[in-house]
């Protein structure tokens, strides 16, 4: 791509070797110049291998043969708006030029910016931006401050990560001591629940009387069987020969240690199978729950027994 400012070039005679300078500041002429468009270049430095290939159509000499860098220039768009953009001025010089310079050099720039690179309807850029000593060609001792610097700032991450870390150890092992001293004590507590760790003669004793405790009658609590007492409540029904019990059928049984449960659906009036029912021995009857269901002049209806397994210390029951 060949810029729309037209190159200019210096073709001077080759300078001779330089004296020990900080800085250098040769003419215009000695320099090779061109122009890219705008979005090439990001930011000042020597020139990208990409945009180096821009650049070639503008310039005589091979670029293999050139050092170029470059800056980043305002330029007001040709149709005469406020809009502005950035486009690139480049400045190129021989490398040979470049090896020649003595070691104490430190930065080689353009006395000006031609004014034909320069933005239209703009001041010139500052030259001293087109250091020409940078890249492959910067000076030893700028590289070796770099180095320095750079150094001395991975050391100084270095020794704060070390100290972060040291810190961090010494709190983590405070935190280790700590949980171990609550695990001990932790364990001593369990220890003197559980009876571990007391002589062996108290361990004995305490198992004796747990043990005492277990055989001894007054220290079991009273032992529910439910298939005795299943069968005794059975064993109290009615016999069928009474005409009352006739077609009585059980609906639902219930044997729990606190109470049982029978649920009888009963063909004829409930008081006739009240007045044969009779609650077995050793057991109590609470109030019957009854629900009459009288339809079509025929009685019927649900008798709910609640009984209660009397205890031996306990009065037997009645009947209901």
């Amino acid at each position: 791509m060949k810029s729309s400012t037209p190159a200019a070039i210096a073709l001077a005679d080759p300078p001779a070797p330089c004296r020990a300078s900080s800085t250098l500041t040769w003419p215009t002429e000695r320099f090779y110049w061109a122009t890219l468009p705008p979005g090439i270049i990001r930011r000042d430095g020597v020139l990208s291998p990409g945009a180096t290939e821009l650049a070639r159509d503008q310039i005589p000499t091979p670029m293999e043969q050139l050092h170029a860098v470059a800056i980043l220039a305002p330029h007001t768009s040709v149709s005469g708006g406020n809009d502005r953009d950035s486009r690139s001025i480049v400045c190129m010089i021989e490398r040979e030029e470049l090896r020649t310079l003595d070691s104490g050099v430190l930065m080689l720039t353009p006395e000006a910016i031609p004014a034909c690179v320069s933005p239209q309807g703009m001041d010139a850029p500052d030259p001293s931006r087109l250091n020409l000593l940078t890249g492959e060609f910067e000076p030893r001792a700028i590289r070796s401050h770099r180095h320095r610097r750079a150094a001395i700032v991975l050391g100084t991450i270095a020794i704060s990560c070390v100290a972060i870390s040291l810190d961090l150890s010494r709190r983590a092992e405070s935190l280790r001591r700590a949980a171990r001293d609550d695990t001990a004590a932790a364990q001593a507590v369990l220890a003197r629940v559980s009876g571990f760790g007391v002589p062996d003669v108290i361990a004995l004793e305490r198992e004796l009387e747990q043990l005492r405790a277990i055989a001894s009658p007054t220290g079991r609590a009273p032992s529910f069987d439910a298939p005795r007492a299943l069968a005794e409540i059975v064993g109290a029904w009615p016999s069928d020969a009474a005409p009352s019990v006739a077609g009585a059928l059980p609906q639902s049984f219930s044997v729990r240690p606190d109470a049982s449960t029978l649920t009888v659906r009963t063909p004829g009036a409930p008081a006739s199978f009240l007045a044969a029912w009779k609650t077995p021995a050793g057991w109590t009857s609470a109030e019957p729950r009854v629900q009459s269901n009288s339809q079509g002049g025929v009685d019927g209806g649900l008798v709910t027994l609640e009984l209660r397994q009397v205890t031996p210390n306990a009065p037997k029951g009645g009947e209901p």
